[in-house]
């Protein structure tokens, strides 16, 4: 009878109507998922193994989303749901961080985890976001902005490039769920 119950309340749980706001977080397909389509596959598998790359080396993770919109949720909302389900950077030392892109709502987020906020602070994330990747995508050039954006935010964390494997497809983040992130967002226009 306990059993029946708890599957019943799970049963109910699992249909129940998604709270107004609310966005699933999307499943990630490794270090860059590129829901709004700015990248060709070429530029993706390019950024996929420089951060594979940089993850192998440094031992940091950092992740790319991008959203063609946020369906109504604010961007630091869904960063840190996204960066905690995602489990960037790991529980224990939470050294990573999500770089996150709404293209209609033109914002760009990124959230930092504990390990990293000594390196990457609020000032620094918005210097990047501000001064290397919003006027790339002013100028509507996405991939080469995304591209130099990540490699400011390796830069600015540290660490060094670890070799690939020939043909190494890129990591996912890890499923653990990630704690303590801080974020900044920055509008691009």
């Amino acid at each position: 009878l306990l059993l029946a119950i708890i599957t019943l309340a799970f049963g109910l749980l699992a249909h129940a109507p998604r709270q107004p706001g609310l966005q699933e977080v999307p499943a990630h397909d490794g270090w860059v998922t590129d829901l709004a389509g700015l990248l060709s596959p070429q530029e993706e598998a390019a950024l996929e193994a420089r951060m594979e790359s940089y993850r192998a080396g440094s031992g940091h993770e950092v992740a790319l989303l991008t959203m063609p919109q946020l369906e109504g949720e604010s961007i630091e909302r869904l960063a840190l749901t996204i960066g905690r389900a995602w489990g960037i950077g790991g529980p224990e030392s939470s050294d990573g961080a999500l770089i996150l892109v709404a293209v209609a709502e033109r914002q760009v987020r990124i959230e930092v985890g504990r390990g990293l906020e000594g390196n990457l602070t609020d000032s620094i994330a918005g210097r990047i976001i501000r001064d290397v990747m919003a006027p790339r995508f002013k100028q509507g050039a996405y991939a080469e902005g995304l591209a130099l954006g990540i490699e400011a935010v390796h830069a600015a964390v540290g660490g060094d490039y670890g070799p690939l494997e020939r043909g190494q497809q890129g990591s996912s983040p890890a499923g653990t769920a990630a704690v303590g992130l801080v974020s900044l967002a920055v509008f691009f226009a």
